[in-house]
């Protein structure tokens, strides 16, 4: 299976094939199968390095550190389904909306 990135905010196709959405606050008009904020860079690495007090080594650096490292159990959750094709059902729930 391969991974592509794509912004939620793009109208789906047919090819995007499972689609995570790690955005804090999505648009409403935004469709993904699974919502998954957790894994969206924390806010004040992404102020720093909007505001350039964090370079793109540091952004990474810290990013794994409080997401891919601090997150994994997420992470191997999405492998999971990944490898026990999960993700490639053609029946699956779009949510177009923020769950409450």
């Amino acid at each position: 299976m391969s991974l592509r990135s794509k912004s939620i905010q793009e109208i789906g196709s047919s090819d995007d094939g499972f689609r995570i959405c790690i955005m804090r606050k999505p648009k409403m008009d935004a469709s993904w199968d699974i919502w998954m904020p957790v894994l969206a860079p924390p806010l004040p690495l992404f102020e720093s390095y909007k505001k350039g007090e964090v370079d793109w080594s540091g952004y990474v650096e810290w990013f794994r550190r409080d997401v891919i490292i601090a997150q994994s159990d997420y992470i191997r959750l999405l492998a999971d389904m990944a490898k026990n094709n999960i993700v490639r059902q053609k029946r699956r729930p779009t949510f177009t909306s923020v769950p409450k």
